[in-house]
């Protein structure tokens, strides 16, 4: 993820040289889907999906903020289904 971030930098770097702008301004018109970005585990609370029980460790592909955290889920469809009875299911946190 961070060498993703850096590319980026540097990408809009290059192209706001190219247009002699400034980055912010190169950046307003940059469109960045999340579709293929995942979370790194540093960034979440837990250590397992809330919702199925699987373990994190290879990668967090959706989050949610619950009880002033942020919750990691392996996939949209476990952080859906645990969004829709959040209190059935424990969170183990870090």
């Amino acid at each position: 993820m961070k060498n993703m971030l850096f590319l980026a930098g540097l990408a809009l770097l290059a192209i706001s040289c190219a247009n002699n702008t400034k980055p912010e301004a190169a950046m307003k018109d940059t469109v960045i889907t999340t579709a293929t970005v995942k979370y790194d585990t540093l960034m979440v609370a837990n250590k397992t999906d809330p919702f199925c029980g699987m373990s994190l460790a290879s990668g967090v592909n959706d989050t949610a903020h619950y009880n002033n955290a942020v919750l990691g889920f392996c996939s949209s469809s476990c952080k859906d289904g645990f969004l829709a009875d959040a209190g059935k299911y424990p969170v183990e946190m870090k």
